[in-house]
């Protein structure tokens, strides 16, 4: 279902005593229309998928769930994915991961988004998930947001892997411990990420 349009709410018949109720019935009508749209908003459900920036990379997806939620100029988001991600050159090793948003952001941050971003494998993390992945306590990943697109990126909150400089701004690429990638593609990755962001 559909938002709102502030463009179909129009008041050019109904804001004086000499307005014609003609005129002004066909306003009305188109307003209580719009009204109707937010009380019947619901979610909407959209197809969230890896995608790698270099390289080759091969990505199979097992599970890709995504619902969203318009109001207004915020978007609610809830994304699971689970897939395999298999580098098998230099560059694919080095690719960094992006998930496809379902409306674009209106604003580049990677702070003014609520989102809540989780990444394990079936091999690391503490935290049982009901697919059977093991997920962190906590969030490790920061949404990296840009206006205008509808690729999101990731910043680590935290990272223990040297390879990347233990930087907490790197965005991760397949060869960080965040993101689980093999040559032999044996180890599948999950992300799960809820949270709102401006559109």
């Amino acid at each position: 279902m559909a938002w709102a349009n502030p463009d179909n709410i129009k008041t050019n018949n109904v804001d004086a005593n000499t307005d014609s109720p003609t005129l002004a019935r066909a306003d009305i009508k188109t307003a209580f229309d719009e009204l109707t749209n937010v009380a019947n908003n619901s979610y909407i459900s959209f197809t969230p998928e890896y995608t790698a920036t270099q390289g080759t990379v091969t990505i199979t997806h097992n599970t890709q769930e995504g619902y969203y939620v318009p109001m207004g100029g915020i978007t609610f988001l809830s994304v699971l994915i689970d897939g395999k991600i298999n580098y098998s050159d230099a560059l694919g090793s080095y690719a960094t991961i992006t998930i496809n948003l379902p409306v674009a952001s209106a604003i580049t941050s990677r702070y003014h988004n609520n989102f809540q971003v989780w990444m394990g494998s079936n091999s690391t993390g503490v935290f049982p998930h009901p697919s059977g992945f093991n997920l962190p306590s906590t969030p490790t990943m920061f949404a990296d947001l840009t206006a205008g697109s509808t690729a999101m990126g990731f910043r680590l909150i935290r990272t223990t892997n040297n390879a990347i400089d233990g930087s907490p701004t790197d965005i991760p690429n397949l060869l960080g411990s965040d993101i689980t990638a093999s040559i032999s593609g044996t180890l599948n990755h999950i992300t799960s990420i809820q949270g709102f962001y401006f559109t």
